[in-house]
């Protein structure tokens, strides 16, 4: 079972979440006034809750089936047959 998702972006989390498809990403810089952080944070928590949580959930599982076992094994063969 997959979950929807409430992220701050770091570098790795788009390629997991795509905003309002499977999570949400929260906008963030180092600089950013914490009250704003804490509210835009605190909204993007009732989207979710109102979110069509079972469109989210096909939505996480098709980003991610690319990184399931067998996928992953075949992209290794594709990889390393050349060099054999």
């Amino acid at each position: 079972m997959a979950l929807e998702l409430l992220l701050l972006p770091i570098k790795k989390s788009k390629i997991f979440i795509k905003d309002a498809e499977n999570g949400y990403l929260v906008p963030y810089s180092e600089t950013m006034d914490e009250d704003l952080l804490v509210s835009q944070m605190a909204d993007k928590i009732l989207f979710a809750l109102e979110s069509d949580i079972e469109s989210m959930y096909q939505a996480s599982y098709d980003l991610a089936k690319h990184y399931l076992k067998p996928e992953m094994l075949e992209a290794w063969r594709k990889l390393l047959m050349p060099i054999r």
